[in-house]
Parts: structure tokens; sequence; C-alpha cells
């Protein structure tokens, strides 16, 4: 199993911003209702 590691991040035009770290590639998520299982939208970061 890979290690995930997830924080918080601020909160941007009223969303939840979760950030997830998996080995190299990063990711973050924009939650609704500060829900973080609730996915708005799924972003992957160069």
């Amino acid at each position: 199993m890979n290690n995930i590691n997830i924080r918080s991040g601020k909160s941007i035009n009223g969303l939840n911003q979760i950030f997830i770290e998996k080995n190299v590639s990063k990711y973050w998520l924009l939650s609704i209702s500060n829900n973080p299982y609730t996915v708005l939208a799924f972003y992957m970061k160069n």
C-alpha cells in the first residue's frame, strides 16, 4: 500500500480545498460544503 498524505487547504469561494499527495504525483480536490467525500472537481497538479 502506498502512503497517502491528506492536508486541508484554504477555502476558495466557499469551497473546501483538499490536497492529496501520493508518491510524486500531487492532486487536489474541491469538495462541496466542506465535505471531503463530496467531490466537485478533481485536478492533477504537475
